[in-house]
C-alpha cells in the first residue's frame, strides 16, 4: 500500500500543464510538500499555424514598356527641320512629347572675286522616323525627301538667287541612337546619344558661273565646303542638343509621366526595381 501511494505521489508531482501558449513543468520529489521545495521551469513555445493560415505576401506587379512609348505623344509627328533662313538657331528636332530641342546650324558665306559675298542656306524637313532596336540602342531613322542647299550672291533679291544655282543632297538621312539606362529612383533615361548624317551632294550642270558679268564663281567648291560643314554641324549639334542638361531633364520628366500612365499610378506607386531588357523598360512595383 505504501508503495502504491508513493508511486501516485510521483506521477501527480510530475505534471505538464499547457498554459497561455507555454509549457509549465512542475517537479516535486517524493516526500516533499507541493508548495515547498518545488522547482518551476517555464518555457515559452509559439503556437504553430498551419501553412494555409500563414499570411501570404503578394508578388509585385510587372510592366514592360517599349522605349518608343516612353517618348509619348504621336511618333508620326516627329521630325527634324534643317532650315536656317530665319537664323542659325532655327533647326529643330522633335520626337514625341518627351524631347524637343534646337541646335545651331549657321549659313555658309564665302568671298567672291568681285569682293561681294556668296551665301548658302540649307532647307529641308524630314519624314517621320522609323524606329528600331539595334542591340541595346534605340535607333530613330529620319529620311529627308528633299534637302536643298540654296545659294545667293550679294543679297537675297531674285537676281541674287538666280546668280548662284541651287543643289540638292540626295538620300539625306539622320540616324539618332539613344542608349537607355536607369536613373535615380528607378526612372528611365538614356546614358548617351550618337548621331550619324548621310547623303550624296548633287553637282550642278556647270561648276563655274559668272557674277557681275566678269567674275567666275566655283559653285561646286562652295557647295562642297558647306556640305562638309553641315555633316559635322548636324552630328555635333544634334548630339549636344539632345544631351543638354535641360533637355535631358525634360525627357526624364516626360518619360516618367508616360510610365505613370502605363502603370496607372501617380505618386502612389512603390517601385521595387526596374531594368532595361534591350530597349524595353521593365518595372516591378506595388500600386
Amino acid at each position: 500500500m505504501r508503495l502504491m501511494l508513493w508511486q501516485r505521489t510521483v506521477v501527480m508531482s510530475l505534471a505538464v500543464v499547457m498554459l497561455s501558449g507555454g509549457l509549465v513543468f512542475a517537479k516535486n520529489f517524493p516526500g516533499s510538500n507541493a508548495s515547498q521545495g518545488s522547482e518551476m521551469v517555464v518555457q515559452n513555445v509559439a503556437p504553430r499555424l498551419p501553412e494555409s493560415s500563414r499570411p501570404q505576401v503578394a508578388p509585385p506587379k510587372v510592366k514592360v514598356i517599349p522605349f518608343l512609348r516612353l517618348l509619348g505623344g504621336d511618333p508620326t509627328k516627329s521630325s527634324i527641320a534643317l532650315r536656317n533662313f530665319k537664323g542659325p538657331d532655327e533647326p529643330t528636332i522633335l520626337f514625341g512629347e518627351a524631347l524637343v530641342a534646337r541646335f545651331t546650324l549657321p549659313r555658309h558665306s564665302s568671298d567672291a572675286a568681285s569682293g561681294q559675298k556668296i551665301y548658302v542656306h540649307v532647307n529641308g524637313v524630314s519624314d517621320p522616323p522609323r524606329f528600331a532596336t539595334e542591340g541595346s540602342e534605340f535607333r530613330m531613322h529620319f529620311v529627308f525627301p528633299s534637302l536643298q542647299l540654296k545659294g545667293y550672291y550679294k543679297n537675297y533679291s531674285p537676281d541674287g538667287d538666280n546668280d548662284i544655282p541651287d543643289v540638292h543632297i540626295k538620300n539625306a538621312a539622320i540616324d539618332i541612337y539613344l542608349q537607355p539606362s536607369i536613373g535615380p529612383q528607378w526612372r528611365p533615361t538614356f546614358a548617351q546619344a550618337r548621331v550619324v548624317f548621310n547623303g550624296q551632294l548633287t553637282q550642278p550642270e556647270q561648276c563655274f558661273t559668272l557674277v557681275d558679268v566678269l567674275y567666275p564663281v566655283n559653285v561646286c567648291s562652295v557647295m562642297n565646303d558647306y556640305y562638309d560643314q553641315i555633316k559635322t554641324l548636324v552630328e555635333n549639334g544634334l548630339r549636344e542638343a539632345i544631351q543638354d542638361r535641360e533637355i535631358r531633364y525634360q525627357f526624364d520628366l516626360g518619360a516618367w509621366s508616360q510610365v505613370e500612365r502605363e502603370i496607372g499610378g501617380s505618386g502612389h506607386v512603390r517601385v521595387v526595381s526596374a531594368v532595361f531588357r534591350g530597349t524595353d523598360f521593365m518595372i516591378q512595383f506595388y500600386p
